[in-house]
């Protein structure tokens, strides 16, 4: 048994008959960006500029018709296209939630890419939204492992191909619902894990991770932490607690055997890095006074209230005298992570008049990770020297207690060039 993932547009889908197996499979599908923008497109127009968006439909089904996926099937995108607009007017009329309407469509985006894809292999279509049992618990989407894994073992269990829609599920009051970022990797790591696939394998347009031929999945999960990593590392969970093998392949390249991520330690010299990673387009958020000087909690208090603000944190380091931390946070990010800092401060109960703030705007984080780091004295003291040799700044900086990973926060236009730096000190 094999579960597999891919992501469907113009281009991925002249290669998909290459996912057919002699044996069972289960084969999980999403939209790519450009399917996905056109669906965006006719939100838009229709829920919230209430506008005529039949040049939109018609843009998306001209798309669907150019996959040559057959008469049924631009039958069935003909069929869906014009339930969406229904849906829409009468969502718009009756005020339905336009965050329900919103992932109304999208799912119907992530199920024609799924009926497509089962009719080039002739699988059998399963409703994503089947599988998935969801609740929202304080704004955040909880799965119901017990009821999914049941539906899981019920839906695919037994049959030779099942083609799933991915990355959304249904809540308890009957609507559908995006899992959230990276739901539909998560939804196929949870099929292999349920069903105790053998390997789980992700179809990407990229060489693996870094062209890397094996790797850990800590490795793995370092290396893919970027904006445009080929798995979004927090879905690998279900895979690495039923140690089972992940394999990230290019299927528009198929001579490369791909990534294998799995627990077995890969053997490398002394003091190299695995990869190295670059995360931009973020924002370097430093807090700092005499408020935090000895103040239990503080952290904890500014987290919380981040996590509350909706902000994804990608970098923290925190000074040792208790005088200052630092938060990387992304662009989009940056007014609501502003304004929850300022509530700490006008609140008088966390922060004082005298602690402020200070944001360096488009900075990047420079990422170096390996195994073959852990317990080698002078690793950093390469990394620091390295990029001081080169003229470049180093704005923050913070290592993983399990010291095979250093990250380092250059300004965005340093990046390329600590790139290249540091791609020669790790060979």
């Amino acid at each position: 048994m094999k579960v597999k993932s891919i992501g469907i547009d113009k281009v991925v889908a002249g290669h998909v008959l290459s996912l057919k197996e002699d044996g069972q499979s289960v084969i999980v599908v999403r939209a790519r960006k450009e399917l996905r923008t056109l669906f965006k497109e006719a939100i838009r127009k229709q829920i919230y500029e209430k506008v005529d968006a039949e040049n939109q439909y018609d843009a998306i089904f001209e798309y669907f018709k150019s996959m040559d996926g057959g008469e049924a099937f631009d039958n069935e995108v003909f069929k869906t296209l014009e339930g969406i607009k229904s849906y829409l007017h009468q969502g718009v009329i009756f005020c339905i939630d336009g965050k329900k309407l919103e992932d109304y469509v999208m799912t119907n985006c992530s199920r024609l890419c799924a009926l497509f894809v089962a009719g080039k292999l002739g699988g059998e279509f399963v409703d994503g939204t089947d599988l998935m049992v969801c609740e929202s618990e304080k704004g955040k989407i909880v799965i119901d492992w017990e009821r999914s894994s049941e539906r899981i073992r019920t839906k695919c269990g037994e049959k030779p191909l099942s083609v799933v829609s991915g990355g959304y599920a249904r809540s308890g009051d009957g609507y559908t619902t995006k899992i959230g970022r990276g739901g539909a990797d998560l939804m196929t790591t949870a099929i292999g894990s349920v069903l105790g696939a053998e390997v789980v394998e992700f179809y990407t347009t990229v060489d693996g991770i870094l062209g890397i031929p094996e790797m850990t999945y800590e490795e793995a999960a370092h290396l893919s932490s970027s904006e445009n990593g080929p798995i979004f590392p927090p879905a690998m969970w279900p895979a690495i607690k039923a140690d089972i093998p992940i394999v990230i392949r290019n299927i528009l390249n198929p001579s490369f055997g791909g990534t294998l991520v799995s627990s077995k330690p890969v053997s490398r010299p002394e003091g190299t890095f695995t990869g190295i990673v670059c995360s931009r387009d973020l924002g370097l958020i430093t807090v700092y006074g005499s408020g935090l000087l000895g103040s239990v909690g503080i952290s904890s208090t500014l987290f919380t209230a981040l996590s509350e603000a909706g902000v994804n944190i990608r970098f923290i380091s925190q000074s040792s005298a208790e005088y200052s931390i630092s938060i990387a946070v992304r662009k989009e990010d940056e007014p609501r992570t502003i304004n929850a800092i300022q509530g700490m401060v006008t609140s008088g109960q966390y922060l004082t008049f005298n602690d402020i703030f200070y944001l360096a705007k488009d900075v990047a984080i420079i990422s170096v990770c390996g195994s073959a780091m852990k317990n080698v004295p002078g690793v950093s003291g390469k990394i620091y020297s390295a990029l001081g040799d080169a003229g470049i700044s180093i704005i923050a900086a913070s290592q993983g207690g399990e010291e095979f990973s250093i990250s380092v926060v250059v300004d965005s236009a340093d990046a390329d060039k600590a790139l290249e730096v540091l791609g020669k000190v790790g060979c």
